[in-house]
């Protein structure tokens, strides 16, 4: 996420990017912004941040899916908890990251309403929450 380079088999979904039924994905939320650090790997080299809680959405078919959630940043440590909720469910919570450190979490949720939500937020003091990819 964010304005890098773009990993094949990705769709590129930068800041502005807001969630439309057209495209069937993309962000809601205040305060939405993006960096790119400018390193050569794709998934670590950008991200879409906001100090607001924000929510991804993607139209899919309803069924069981891996979802896959990358958060880092290769220059900042992310001193706040973050804590990720797909559909109301907490899958991760009080998750923080070192500088240059990148955490990848893995659950699966089943869609029921054709529409996967997961709302990313963080918690403490000057903290935003920071997502590479989805």
């Amino acid at each position: 996420m964010g304005s890098g380079p773009v990993a094949d088999g990705y769709i590129q979904v930068t800041s502005s990017i807001q969630f439309s039924s057209a495209t069937g994905y993309g962000l809601s939320g205040s305060g939405l912004d993006q960096r790119n650090r400018n390193i050569s790997e794709s998934f670590k080299a950008d991200f879409v941040f906001s100090k607001s809680t924000y929510t991804f959405s993607k139209t899919l078919n309803n069924g069981m899916y891996e979802v896959r959630v990358l958060i880092g940043d290769a220059t900042a440590a992310q001193c706040g908890n973050i804590s990720v909720n797909a559909e109301g469910h907490t899958k991760v919570q009080s998750l923080t990251t070192l500088t240059g450190e990148f955490k990848k979490e893995v659950f699966l949720f089943t869609v029921e309403d054709g529409q996967l939500d997961l709302e990313f937020a963080a918690t403490g003091t000057d903290t935003s929450a920071r997502v590479n990819a989805i």
